[in-house]
């Protein structure tokens, strides 16, 4: 190979290192997932619901979900739990509690705008005894059953 054909290589491969680069993003909007991802990057869940029967409003995004009782009385409690990890697909989410236990709570799709939500598994001493636990929950009437032997909590658009 001579010096010139070197130095072509060189710079072919530098350009195509560049445009490759280029051609991947660095658009400033890196907060979209690419068009044919299939991984979710938002809860879909995501916003400010309120249960009035229970006098609760819930407030959810893709690190936390913080849910008050008592809203619009004096026993107004708080509770935040940080989202370790969600899966859109099965309506299922995995939190930690303020003691440090974990969760998994499944939700059902939202309709209209509102949804139901039932804690599954509780408690539990990691996120990987929470995401490989065998409680399920049966969504085919959450208004009265399906949830523990209890009714699904309904959450409604704030």
């Amino acid at each position: 190979m001579t010096k010139r054909t070197n130095s072509t290589s060189i710079f072919l491969l530098a350009f195509t290192a560049a445009t490759g680069f280029a051609s991947t993003g660095c658009d400033g909007d890196d907060d979209e997932a690419p068009k044919d991802s299939t991984t979710p990057t938002h809860i879909e869940v995501s916003g400010d619901w309120e249960n009035t029967l229970f006098q609760e409003e819930d407030a959810i995004d893709d690190a936390a979900w913080s849910m008050t009782n008592g809203v619009g009385t004096d026993m107004v409690t708080t509770t935040d739990f940080v989202i370790t990890s969600f899966d859109n697909a099965t309506n299922t989410v995995i939190l930690e509690d303020p003691s440090g236990k974990f969760n998994r709570w499944q939700w059902t799709d939202v309709s209209g705008d509102a949804f139901y939500y039932c804690m599954v598994a509780f408690n539990l001493d990691s996120a990987e005894d929470a995401e490989n636990s065998t409680e399920t929950a049966d969504d085919s009437d959450p208004e009265n059953s399906g949830c523990g032997g209890f009714s699904w909590t309904k959450l409604t658009k704030k």
